[in-house]
């Protein structure tokens, strides 16, 4: 501390004879500080550098406009006892009656290093930066220089007991601390793989072969940042008494990024000449259905004007391709109109051999944990002695325990809270592009966050989120959908562990379809169609929006955005009637209800693009399929086709016979076969809600039966499918409970184009 005091830049103020309370007195705070760095490095690559760095500052509040960036002077602490809105400030600074000034000494050290290699990199930052502060409190006529040398004369820090037993009633001192940490990781490899691949040989006469590179590559990237905050202060008040002030924070991430990929291109498009000029002659040759020697041949003679034989019969097609209308006309030009029609189509395969296909994979972790505390407790000073060194470590959970065990006797609370977050985020997708475009894309998203409050009796405030959701991109259109399933809690639980019983479920669904190119009429009927099934919108309603947006939506494209929000007083009704009975034969026509209200639009038959038919035909179809716990895509052939026939009598199939007929029953089919655990999943599903329920009549805790129940409902929020039939599925279960319950809460949009230029039509209903 004498070195620092030895650096500080003595000003007039420091022989002074100016009053406390005077305006003009140390405008800027007293500062002063020593440090020093060591810093190492090689060739640019490698780097190691350590700094550490030592201060005092000397500040002067005397007016109430004058901030405290520590916001010791200024910070609010709402106390329990007072009534909404009676916050206070810890410290009561009455700057018309009192000055303070503050003895900040802070001490910094950081570390900063790299490392990279061939394919290698890590690196990493950190830093911790610690204050004392010491507030000493003096009367607005006390000249500065005599204030100053008493201050200094009887110094105190928090580090140090007998300062916090000497402090004088309005004086305060607090520790404070801040670090951070970052580090990061990447590995990358990749390699070229060169192979002879025998590329259209099948569509170009004669055996051509072209040079083509396989270029595969891994990266994996690792991140880690950890940081937190600290401030312990001590107010000596009447009585032999200290106001403490405790607050807490911290958070820790770490992430993990890993991808691999797969470029396929030609070798090297720039020196590919003389196997473009190879490839170029097979086109020429296939065109013209001869040898390229023997059109060369006869292309030199047509040149010079010599006599050529009538029976060639490509003569006149190449005449054609070259512009040429007679041979007299443009005699002379013609070898030179040849080499540039030949030469035209090197550059158009030139121009596709620098085009190239891309292949990924990636998958991405991310974890990220928050803890935030806040105490604020008055108490005799000599029941904090003990606990003074456990607070100066960062250590709460001792005092809690004794203010907990005093019961309001010695120790008055004036506030507390905990909060622990935790939020983990998984993604994995693939995707394809060409031309540098994505043309094919799928992946899966999934996040929890559950966070949960703690009072200064140990009882927990809980609340969580899970999402599951699903993105796929294929020639233009693309889809996003997901589930959030929510666990909450308005109060605090009855004891320490939170039962399920004291939550409050609710359920989220939504999907966004984007389709780029929208041709006709029925491809905007399309992508309105799952509105039907969430009874957003009514027949009536496609067919006039498709009647009046699709001039625009030819134009710039159109999306569709819906969401269904099925609240707590409604979900816990539905929890408990399938929490009793299961997947009974009421559930199973429901279900049944819902598969066919998906079963996807198709514009070739009213069986598939009239809603009310496809729900009246495709029903017992499904009804089924769930009664028989599930079929194979035979066995789902075969029951389309006996349905078509029971319901179209001999001679009144002319609409669906032979290939139609087919078609309709393989795409009903091809469902089973895309979705072959379906029956599983909504079974599981249904046990999962189950298990909720008998949760909650067991009064069982949540660490005990969430996460097995979650986990069985949760196979049901894994496919696009999936969701539209949990959305129909709900919907229906909802229509069905008796009057005077919640309602779904719908609502959809249609988005005609996009970005700023783009034209929202907004719907939504009840139940």
């Amino acid at each position: 501390m004498i070195d620092v005091l030895e650096k500080i830049n003595v000003n007039a103020d420091w022989l002074s004879e100016k009053k406390l309370s005077d305006k003009t007195l140390m405008e800027q705070p007293l500062t002063g500080q020593v440090g020093t760095d060591f810093s190492v490095g090689r060739s640019g690559q490698n780097s190691f550098s350590v700094s550490a760095d030592a201060r005092i500052k000397i500040s002067l509040f005397n007016d109430a406009l004058d901030r405290d960036p520590h916001g010791i002077l200024t910070h609010p602490v709402a106390d329990e006892n007072e009534e909404e809105g009676g916050a206070k400030n810890w410290v009561d600074f009455r700057a018309d009656k009192e000055a303070f000034l503050k003895y900040n000494l802070s001490v910094t050290a950081g570390a900063e290093g790299s490392f990279s290699g061939e394919g290698t990199g890590i690196s990493w930052d950190g830093f911790k930066h610690m204050d004392t502060l010491f507030y000493k409190k003096h009367s607005r006529e006390t000249p500065f220089t005599t204030a100053l040398m008493k201050d200094l004369k009887s110094f105190k820090t928090p580090l140090h007991w007998e300062s916090v037993n000497k402090l004088e009633t309005g004086d305060v001192l607090a520790w404070s601390c801040e670090g951070r940490l970052e580090a990061s990781a990447n590995v990358s490899w990749s390699n070229v793989l060169q192979h002879s691949l025998p590329l259209i040989a099948d569509a170009i006469p004669g055996n051509t072969s072209l040079d083509i590179q396989l270029g595969p590559q891994f990266a994996a990237e690792f991140e880690l940042e950890l940081s937190g905050s600290f401030l312990y202060g001590l107010k000596k008040t009447e009585g032999d008494r200290i106001h403490l002030l405790v607050s807490k924070q911290s958070v820790s991430s770490s992430g993990a990024t890993l991808s691999y990929g797969m470029n396929i291109r030609f070798k090297d498009s720039e020196k590919a000449g003389e196997q473009l000029e190879v490839l170029a002659d097979r086109i020429v040759s296939s065109l013209l259905g001869d040898e390229i020697a023997r059109i060369e041949e006869w292309v030199g003679k047509l040149e010079k004007g010599e006599e050529v034989a009538r029976d060639i019969s490509w003569i006149d097609r190449l005449l054609h391709l070259l512009g040429v209308d007679s041979v007299e006309e443009y005699r002379g030009q013609l070898k030179e109109r040849y080499g540039q029609w030949r030469t035209s189509i090197i550059e158009k395969l030139k121009e596709v051999s620098s085009a190239y296909v891309e292949m990924g994979m990636t998958y991405q972790y991310r974890r990220i944990k928050t803890g935030e505390e806040l105490l604020s407790v008055d108490m005799p000073i000599d029941r904090l002695k003990p606990l003074h060194p456990e607070l100066l470590r960062f250590r709460l959970s001792n005092m809690v325990e004794a203010i907990r065990a005093d019961g309001g006797r010695e120790m008055n609370l004036h506030n507390y809270f905990k909060m622990k977050t935790l939020r983990i985020e998984r993604s994995f997708g693939f995707s394809m592009g060409i031309f540098g475009r994505e043309f094919m894309a799928s992946g899966n998203k999934r996040m929890s966050e559950v966070s949960k409050e703690y009072n200064i009796s140990g009882q927990c405030r809980l609340n969580r989120t899970d999402i599951r959701g699903y993105r796929s991109v294929l020639f233009g259109e693309k889809l996003d959908c997901w589930v959030e399933f929510a666990a909450d809690m308005d109060g605090f639980s009855e004891g320490a562990e939170v039962k399920l019983k004291e939550l409050e479920f609710s359920m989220a669904l939504g999907v966004i379809q984007e389709m780029g190119r929208v041709k006709k009429k029925h491809h905007l009927k399309a992508l309105l169609d799952p509105a039907l099934a969430w009874g957003i919108l009514f027949p009536d309603d496609v067919h006039e929006l498709a009647e009046k947006y699709l001039p625009d939506a030819k134009e710039s494209g159109a999306s569709l955005s819906l969401q269904l929000k099925i609240p707590s007083d409604l979900f816990h009704p539905l929890m408990h009637q399938l929490g009793q009975s299961g997947l009974n034969e009421k559930a199973r026509l429901l279900a049944a209800e819902g598969l066919a209200s998906v079963t996807p639009y198709w514009e070739h038959f009213p069986e598939r693009y009239q809603f009310e038919l496809r729900q009246r035909l495709y029903r017992p179809i499904w009804l089924h399929f769930l009664r028989e716990g599930g079929l194979s895509t035979f066995d789902m052939s075969n029951i389309v086709s006996g349905h078509l026939r029971k319901e179209y009598p001999e001679g009144k199939l002319h609409r669906i016979k032979g290939q139609n007929q087919r078609d309709m029953m393989v795409s009903v089919a091809e469902i089973v076969r895309v979705h072959p655990h379906f029956y599983r999943d909504f079974l599981a599903f249904i046990g999962g809600l189950q298990k909720l329920h008998g949760g909650i009549i067991r009064s069982a805790t949540y660490d005990s039966k969430y996460q097995k129940a979650y986990g069985q409902l949760k196979h049901f929020f894994a496919h696009p499918f999936y969701i539209r039939c949990l959305g129909a599925f709900m919907l229906g279960l909802s229509n069905a409970q008796a009057p005077g319950l919640a309602k779904i809460e719908k609502t959809g949009m249609l988005i005609i184009g996009k970005g700023e230029d783009a034209m929202d039509i907004v719907f939504s209903g009840g139940n």
